[in-house]
């Protein structure tokens, strides 16, 4: 109902035909209409629409988005063209990365990219999941074949801009949290996230190294069905955090103007 009154409102004014708006929240429901929305995941399941009417096709993106691609998108949408820094990307243009997911809370680090949610601690790798299959994360992937529930703390990754998802030529999406999820819209919905395509590079290229040792973990790990896969994952997880990790150091070293 607010939605439709500050439209009817947008209507007339000049600036409205000239407008990309994004429609966003910053978390899921609060009190959970399923179960799964209590878990770390999917309370940060949210929708992420771009609607610009005439300009913006109608669609929807199935496919994992954050926050942090909506700078991104909207560059695109916009045809700016010049260098610029951002750990999300164009949904709309960039088909170089698997889309991805990457939120922190209670000392957490979480990645979605695919069927698989990978929970991470300040050490190593602690916990894995099929997410799609286990929406509630009873089973730690990581655990015994009898399985064990794990919690995977985490909070909507609503940092530097936050993320969302692709259409077409003009896409219109709507993304996941920093977490995973979908939603609906007169645009188009989508679920999660994505870095650089340094970060992806440099992850791809760690990835499986004999001396790493959640490879360990993963490797004795009866659960897990694409053992290769899972440690290419990892490394391009670590990869991304270790990037924000210098980036956040860069910024504080670096005097503002």
């Amino acid at each position: 109902m607010s939605l439709r009154k500050f439209f009817e409102q947008a209507r007339k004014s000049d600036w409205y035909k000239n407008t990309i708006f994004v429609i966003t929240p910053d978390h899921s429901t609060l009190t959970g209409h399923a179960p799964k929305y209590k878990t770390p995941i999917w309370s940060t399941s949210i929708p992420i629409i771009f609607y610009a009417p005439g300009f913006i096709k109608p669609g929807r993106y199935n496919a994992p988005v954050q926050q942090l691609d909506i700078m991104p998108t909207l560059l695109g949408l916009l045809n700016y063209n010049k260098p610029y820094f951002a750990f999300g990307r164009d949904l709309n243009r960039d088909s170089t990365l698997q889309p991805f997911v990457i939120n922190y809370g209670t000392n957490q680090f979480q990645l979605i990219q695919g069927d698989t949610l990978l929970v991470r601690d300040n050490k190593s790798l602690v916990a894995a999941y099929y997410y799609k299959t286990d929406s509630l994360l009873l089973n730690n992937l990581l655990a015994p074949a009898s399985g064990a529930a794990a919690g995977a703390g985490a909070s909507a990754v609503s940092t530097a801009v936050s993320t969302a998802g692709n259409s077409s030529a003009a896409g219109v999406s709507v993304g996941a949290s920093t977490s995973a999820g979908a939603a609906a819209g007169s645009s188009a919905v989508s679920t999660a996230g994505s870095a650089s395509a340094g970060s992806a590079s440099a992850a791809g290229g760690a990835a499986g190294a004999n001396t790493d040792p959640d490879n360990e973990i993963i490797l004795n790990a009866p659960q897990i069905q694409d053992k290769e896969l899972l440690a290419k994952q990892n490394a391009f997880f670590k990869a991304i955090i270790q990037q924000y990790v210098n980036r956040m150091i860069d910024n504080r070293l670096t005097p503002a103007n």
